[in-house]
């Protein structure tokens, strides 16, 4: 809505985003993410058939730090309404660093017309869990190095795992029985009028 606003769109107006759901860290290590390529405007018909794209002209580091703020909210207000947290540990967290533990960051931006840095953004965004460049075998020939491609919390740069080890954490990552791991909104959904249009103009 916000860029619609900003854009001056006419009713109708939609953005395109396609977002994706990581469930791993880089160091083989369970942490559950969205990565989203969201359009900086909205795309319009303005006479109903000629396509049109607006730019947004807005705040974005206050619009993410209202969406933080929102889901935090809504997530913490969730946990209680479960029983997972109390009403006390969620106003303990709400008070942590990067935003209460909901880190939002959109510092990210693809220049209009930069082909390979969308494919290289879109490739980060789609990786697998696990990068086999990084793994070697250790000395003794029965185990196996994961090179970090940062160092942890405790300064570490690499685990070292037996195969069986290694294979017990790669399928935690797999997802359940037909579920997508990206998908696809506004424009971009499979059934969204302007598909068509704004496919036709990205080839």
């Amino acid at each position: 809505r916000e860029l619609r606003r900003s854009a001056a769109a006419p009713v109708g107006a939609r953005i395109g985003a396609v977002s994706f759901l990581q469930r791993f860290g880089s160091a083989l290590n369970e942490h559950w993410h969205y990565h989203c390529c969201v359009s900086d405007g909205v795309f319009a018909a303005a006479d109903g058939q000629t396509l049109a794209f607006m730019p947004a002209t807005i705040d974005v580091a206050d619009i993410v730090a209202r969406v933080q703020a929102r889901v935090r909210g809504r997530v913490l207000a969730l946990y209680c309404r479960h029983g997972v947290l109390s009403e006390e540990d969620a106003q303990n967290m709400a008070g942590w660093d990067h935003g209460g533990g909901f880190s939002v960051d959109a510092s990210v931006g693809i220049a209009a017309g930069d082909r390979p840095a969308l494919e290289r953004l879109l490739r980060y965004c789609a990786r697998p869990c696990w990068a086999s460049e990084r793994l070697t075998q250790a000395d003794d020939g029965e185990r196996l190095i994961y090179l970090f491609d940062k160092p942890r919390p405790d300064g570490s740069w690499q685990v070292t795992l037996t195969p069986i080890e290694l294979l017990d954490r790669l399928a935690r990552f797999i997802p359940p029985p037909r579920r997508h791991l990206h998908r696809y909104h506004g424009v971009f959904a499979p059934h969204a009028a302007l598909r068509a249009q704004v496919a036709a103009r990205a080839g």
